[in-house]
C-alpha cells in the first residue's frame, strides 16, 4: 500500500500526534510512505521571509499572522503546486492530520487526484488556533467538511467521533502506545510521594504552575515536571523548582526511562477554563496510555466531562481530581501516599487496561484494518 502523507504533523517530530502516526506506520512493512510538503513556506523557497513572519508571530501581530497563513491555504489552489501521485498497481491513499495547515492541502490535492482521504482528529484544531474568531468560524467549516469527504475518519476519542457526527466512515483509535513492555520492578513505599507530570508545560503551565506552588508547602510529596516547551511559570518558581531538580527539559534513552520509572503515581492535567470545554471533551491524551504501562497509580486532574475522566468512570483504573484547586490535587495525592493497597489496586486496573483496550498490538491492528478498508473504496 502506497500512503501519500500531506500534513503539518510530520513523521520524525517530537509531538505526540507525530510520534503516534509513527507508531502506526512504522509497525507495517507493507506500507510506502511519500510525505509531500504541506504548506507554503515549505512550497515557496524564501526562507528570509518565513523567518520574518515567523518572528511576527511572535508579537502582538500573531493572530494576524496565523490568520494570513490559514486563509492563504483555504483559498488558494496551492495543491496544484505538489507533485501528482504516481502510477502503479498498489491502492494509494492520501493521510493527514487534521492540524496546522497540511490538512487543507490534504483535503484538496485527494480530490482532484480522485484518492481516498483517510483524516486523523487528534484535537479539535479550530479551538487551539491562534486566529480571530471569524477565521475560527471558516476552520469550524472546513473541520467538519474533511470529515464528510474522507473515506476515512480516525478519531483520537468516542467524544471526537461524538462531535463530529457521522459515525459511518469514522473508527475511535485512541493514541497508541510505546510497544509492549514489562511493568518495571515495584517501588517502595517511602516519603516523599513521588508524583511524574511528563508532557507540555506550556499550554498547561498556569495550572501546573498553582501546583507546583502549592505542593512546595507538602514536604511529604515530591512532584517533578518534565517537558519539551520552556515551562510557562514565573521565572522565580521556575529557578526554585530547578535548583531542587524537579524541572526538566527534554531527555531520551537510558536516562530518561530511569527517571521515568522511578515514581509512584503519575499525573495527567486537562483543562478547565470554559473556552478549552471542546477540546478537553474531544481529546485523549497519549500520555494515560504511556504512563499505563507502568502499573504505577494515575492521577486525572481535568474537568468532569474530559474524555479521560469518563473513561476513568468507566474503569475505575484511575484517580480523578474534577476541581480545578491544586489543593485537591494534594488531598488525593496525600491520601494515595497512605494506602499502599489502593496503590496496588490502581496499579493493576491500569496495567490491566494497558493490556487490553490500550494495548498496542489491539490499536495497531484496528489502524491496519481501517486503513486497508478506506483504501478499498
Amino acid at each position: 500500500m502506497k500512503i501519500i502523507l500531506i500534513s503539518s504533523v510530520k513523521l520524525g517530530d517530537k509531538s505526540a500526534a507525530a510520534i503516534t502516526l509513527g507508531r502506526h506506520l512504522h509497525a507495517e512493512a507493507d506500507i510506502e510512505v511519500r510525505q509531500l510538503p504541506s504548506g507554503a513556506g515549505e512550497l515557496f523557497s524564501f526562507p528570509l521571509w518565513e523567518k520574518f513572519l515567523t518572528r511576527l508571530s511572535r508579537t502582538r501581530l500573531a493572530r494576524f499572522i496565523h490568520d494570513a497563513r490559514i486563509v492563504l491555504h483555504l483559498y488558494l489552489p496551492l495543491h496544484w503546486l505538489l507533485p501528482p501521485p504516481g502510477g502503479g498497481e498498489q491502492p494509494t491513499l492520501v493521510m493527514t492530520v487534521a492540524y496546522g495547515t497540511g490538512w487543507l492541502l490534504a483535503r484538496k490535492y485527494a480530490a482532484r487526484y480522485s484518492l481516498p482521504l483517510v483524516v486523523r482528529f487528534d484535537d479539535w484544531f479550530p479551538d487551539c488556533a491562534l486566529v480571530h474568531r471569524w477565521v475560527k468560524k471558516f476552520l469550524d467549516h472546513e473541520f467538519h467538511r474533511a470529515h464528510r469527504e474522507a473515506a476515512l475518519s480516525i478519531c483520537i476519542s468516542e467524544g471526537m467521533r461524538a462531535e463530529l457526527g457521522g459515525a459511518e466512515r469514522s473508527v475511535v483509535i485512541l493514541p497508541i502506545p510505546e510497544a509492549e513492555r514489562k511493568t518495571p520492578p515495584a517501588r517502595a513505599h517511602e516519603a516523599p510521594f513521588r508524583i511524574c507530570y511528563l508532557g507540555n508545560l506550556y499550554d498547561y503551565g498556569p495550572m501546573l504552575g498553582r501546583l507546583a506552588e502549592e505542593a512546595e508547602k507538602s514536604s511529604d510529596l515530591r512532584f517533578e515536571f518534565r517537558g519539551g516547551d520552556e515551562a510557562n511559570w514565573p521565572n522565580d518558581l521556575k529557578a526554585r523548582m530547578k535548583s531542587r531538580g524537579q524541572l526538566h527539559g527534554f531527555l531520551e534513552g537510558r536516562g530518561f526511562q530511569d527517571w521515568y520509572e522511578n515514581f509512584d503515581a503519575y499525573l495527567v492535567a486537562m483543562f478547565f477554563e470554559k473556552e478549552q470545554g471542546r477540546r478537553v471533551r474531544t481529546c485523549f491524551t497519549t500520555k494515560l496510555l504511556d504512563y499505563a504501562s507502568l502499573g504505577r497509580p494515575v492521577i486525572i486532574w481535568g474537568p468532569e466531562d474530559a474524555s479521560v475522566v469518563r473513561w476513568a468512570r468507566r474503569t475505575g483504573a484511575a484517580t480523578c481530581i474534577t476541581n480545578s484547586d491544586p489543593r485537591a490535587v494534594i488531598s488525593a495525592a496525600k491520601e494515595l501516599s497512605a494506602d499502599p493497597e489502593k496503590c496496588r489496586t490502581l496499579g493493576r486496573l491500569i496495567r490491566h487496561a494497558y493490556e487490553t483496550e490500550f494495548s498496542p498490538q489491539h490499536l495497531q491492528k484496528l489502524f491496519r484494518e481501517a486503513v486497508q478498508a478506506a483504501a478499498r473504496r
